[in-house]
C-alpha cells in the first residue's frame, strides 16, 4: 500500500493535519462552551440584581405606606372599630364568611362585574 517514502510522507502530513484540525476544533468547542456559560451566569446575575432592587424598592414603599397609615387618624379609628364589627358578624369563621358573602355579594346592588363599587353595605349596625 505505502511503497514509497513520498506516499508515506504525504499520508503522515495528512494525518498530522487531521489531528491538528481535530485538536483545534475541540479547543474551540471547549472555549465556546466556557464563554457561553460565563455569559449566561453574568446575565442571570444581572437579572437577579435587578429583581433584588425591585423587591427592596417595593418593601421600602410598603414600609413607608404603613408608616403613613399608622399616623393617619382615620386609619386608627377604623382599626379600633374593626374589632367589634368583626365580632358582630358571628361567633365562628363560617358564620362570618356567610355574613360577608351575603352583604357584599348576594345583597350587592351592583352587577357581577362591578361589585367593588359597593362602599358601605346595608344591614349592619356597625358598618
Amino acid at each position: 500500500m505505502f511503497r514509497s517514502y513520498r506516499t508515506k510522507l504525504q499520508a503522515a502530513f495528512v494525518l498530522l493535519a487531521l489531528v491538528a484540525i481535530a485538536v483545534t476544533g475541540y479547543e474551540a468547542s471547549v472555549g465556546a462552551s466556557v464563554a457561553l456559560e460565563q455569559s449566561t451566569h453574568q446575565r442571570l446575575a444581572a437579572v437577579r440584581d435587578a429583581k433584588k432592587r425591585q423587591l427592596e424598592r417595593y418593601f421600602r414603599d410598603i414600609h413607608n405606606h404603613v408608616l403613613a397609615l399608622s399616623t393617619d387618624e382615620s386609619a386608627i379609628v377604623a382599626l379600633e372599630e374593626f374589632g367589634p364589627s368583626w365580632k358582630a358578624l358571628g361567633a365562628s369563621e363560617d358564620k362570618r364568611k356567610a355574613a360577608l358573602q351575603r352583604l357584599f355579594l348576594a345583597e350587592n346592588p351592583h352587577p357581577a362585574g362591578s361589585r367593588e363599587l359597593l362602599l358601605k353595605p346595608s344591614g349592619g349596625p356597625l358598618w
